[in-house]
């Protein structure tokens, strides 16, 4: 069962207001997971995510060379902005395929998908469940599914369940990710209050691939950048410098 469609964004002309009104409502609904510990919602089957939401794009599952670098890209409270403001600044031909991991619970909707495609030179979709990850292009993790893995160049996930501990979902993204693409991953961490990602930089960098973080003074929440700061990465900058340090790997040949 596919998770529940947010409003659509593309049903009205879309103006800078819209789009402001959908990143704060967005960072609203991040803000108050920090605070809702006993809303769970009925668990969802295991079939993962087969449709695109209103006003985003459905990731294919055309198949491709596989990506030369994958990016992972974790936030949660103030990460709505953060990633605007990365994504904003990363080319059209980046060489990596990206898979962004926002932290939300199965009763929220989401707007990501719409909000980054607004600021982004890259194709932005919402990750299909078996899809091929395909290089400069941006996949979305839907929210309600705890579990995100990369395997064999295809994002995979199992839905949130009831009794899944909270605030771990970056880390196995990034240790299947490290596992898969080995010295080809780059793992980032962005705005957020807990320590999700800290395991996960270091599967990355044991791999062999590089570990990113926000800096903590340019973060709206810095417990998650200053937690992988102290398992240790290779970069730490503003959104905009990430990106830049991004575009400077990942160059096309």
């Amino acid at each position: 069962m596919a998770p529940a469609t947010g409003d659509d964004m593309s049903a009205s002309p879309v103006t800078p207001l819209t789009v402001a009104r959908a990143v704060a409502r967005q960072e609203h609904e991040l803000d108050g997971t920090l605070v809702k510990t006993g809303e769970a919602a009925a668990d969802l089957d295991d079939s993962g995510p087969d449709s695109g939401r209103s006003g985003a794009s459905t990731a294919t599952q055309r198949d491709g060379p596989r990506p030369r670098h994958l990016i992972l890209v974790t936030a949660s409270a103030g990460g709505v902005h953060a990633l605007q403001r990365l994504f904003k600044q990363l080319p059209a031909d980046l060489d990596a395929a990206v898979v962004v991991s926002l932290h939300l619970p199965p009763w929220h909707r989401t707007y990501l998908a719409e909000i980054l495609s607004r600021v982004s030179a890259l194709p932005v979709s919402i990750a299909l469940q078996g899809g091929r990850l395909r290089a400069a292009h941006v996949y979305v993790a839907p929210p309600g599914y705890h579990h995100v893995v990369v395997n064999g160049g295809r994002v995979q996930f199992r839905p949130h369940r009831r009794d899944a501990p909270r605030g771990v979902s970056a880390d196995p993204l990034f240790v299947s990710a490290a596992e898969d693409f080995g010295a080809a991953t780059i793992g980032v961490v962005l705005s957020g209050c807990n320590q999700n990602g800290a395991g996960g930089v270091r599967a990355i960098r044991a791999a062999g691939g590089k570990a990113v973080a926000q800096a903590p003074q340019d973060a709206a929440y810095a417990t998650m950048p200053r937690a992988a700061l102290q398992a240790g990465v290779d970069f730490c900058g503003s959104a905009e410098d990430i990106a830049h340090y991004l575009a400077a790997i990942c160059r096309p040949r």
